[in-house]
């Protein structure tokens, strides 16, 4: 069995990310590879409540489930969109979490405003390489700017 260093990732250290999942199980898969990162994470049961977290707080990323009860995470993710053109922010990197990874499914969450999108169950390599591809250093080196001047 291969063991998961649990050393933070100095790149990743601080990150703030915010964790949508109606499902409590993948909540704290995802914050606990979060933290083992060094990420600061937040967590919304379902698509309302990451709307919310949103709107009254900045965050360098999401991972969004698509399917919730209520508000799916394409919904939601349109109505962060929206939020963010409302007050005129820069769009934060929103990454579907799903459970079908088909052709399809990423494409509807492109449509949706989403960034890209990871299968389920999370692995800590693809969450690193999300994470580095959607970060770029200068923006991982300072607090993000999300609102446009």
């Amino acid at each position: 069995m291969r063991r998961i260093s649990s050393s933070p990732d100095a790149a990743f250290a601080g990150l703030r990310v915010l964790v949508a999942d109606d499902s409590e199980i993948n909540r704290d898969l995802a914050t606990n590879l979060l933290t083992m990162l060094g990420c600061v994470t937040s967590t919304a049961a379902n698509g309302y409540a990451a709307v919310e977290a949103c709107q009254k707080n900045d965050f360098d990323l999401i991972l969004m489930d698509c399917r919730m009860p209520g508000l799916d995470g394409f919904a939601a993710t349109r109505a962060i969109r929206s939020f963010e053109q409302t007050i005129n922010a820069f769009p934060m990197p929103i990454i579907a979490l799903t459970v079908s990874p088909l052709p399809s499914t990423r494409e509807q969450c492109l449509q949706a405003g989403m960034d890209d999108c990871i299968a389920k169950p999370i692995r800590i390599a693809t969450l690193k390489r999300h994470l580095e591809a959607y970060l770029p250093k200068a923006q991982r080196a300072t607090p993000p700017l999300r609102r446009a001047a």
